[in-house]
């Protein structure tokens, strides 16, 4: 396996070299700027799609605070679709999971170390501001109308809510998220701050995946004759 992932990361470095070619210095500054204050140790998770707006939105915010990585539980009715008034592209950079069970996606997330955190008004939740994020941690968020199903809740590490004091008890989950992933960010990189970083494989498998994003034609031409005249770099792009 071990073999296998060297061999993919040699590929991905030298296709990196090859689609520089064709990308202005400021879009890959931009890019290395980028990788530098991604994590994808503190994933964000939302189960049961309603109002698609709304998931947009907490894309456009995980997306603009470094979170990268991104878990969609599907159920049968709703089925995820991006819209771009919402999420502004964010899509477009974040490395986008779908499942079509809490239960995949929990296993998946603890296989990889991750602990669950729920946000819930509950009896047994906890305010965030005292949540332990010394591991990484992955942040669920539920739907508007029904918020996150029971199995989801009695599976969790945590359950934890944002502090209200006002007359309402409620939030938009999309203000939800934007309040839980800004202060955590701030939490992590004040308490913890090795745990955010990217590794060196990350690095390199992001910054592949945003070269292919930023191409002006599908990444797949890059072995057509005619771009190898251009840009002289054949050995490269065999």
């Amino acid at each position: 396996m071990k073999t296998k992932i060297n061999a993919l990361l040699t590929e991905q470095t030298a296709e990196i070299q090859a689609m520089g070619h064709f990308l202005t210095e400021s879009r890959k500054e931009k890019i290395d700027r980028v990788l530098a204050n991604r994590t994808l140790n503190f994933p964000v998770v939302i189960e049961g799609l309603i109002n698609h707006g709304n998931i947009n939105a907490v894309m456009r915010t995980s997306e603009a605070l470094g979170f990268s990585a991104f878990h969609i539980i599907e159920t049968q009715q709703d089925r995820f679709k991006s819209a771009n008034r919402s999420s502004q592209g964010a899509d477009r950079w974040l490395q986008i999971q779908k499942w079509p069970s809490p239960r995949q996606a929990f296993k998946a997330l603890r296989e990889s170390g991750i602990q669950i955190a729920c946000s819930a008004l509950t009896p047994e939740s906890v305010c965030f501001e005292s949540m332990n994020l010394e591991r990484p941690t992955a942040f669920v968020f539920g739907n508007e109308r029904n918020g996150l199903s029971e199995w989801t809740l009695k599976n969790s590490d945590i359950i934890f809510k944002v502090p209200m004091v006002g007359m309402s008890q409620s939030l938009n989950v999309s203000v939800a998220a934007a309040i839980t992933l800004h202060w955590a960010r701030l939490r992590i990189l004040q308490e913890t701050p090795e745990s955010w970083p990217l590794s060196e494989d990350q690095k390199i498998q992001l910054k592949h995946f945003y070269f292919q994003q930023s191409l002006p034609f599908h990444p797949k031409h890059l072995k057509h004759q005619k771009f190898k005249d251009l840009t002289g770099i054949s050995d490269l792009l065999c």
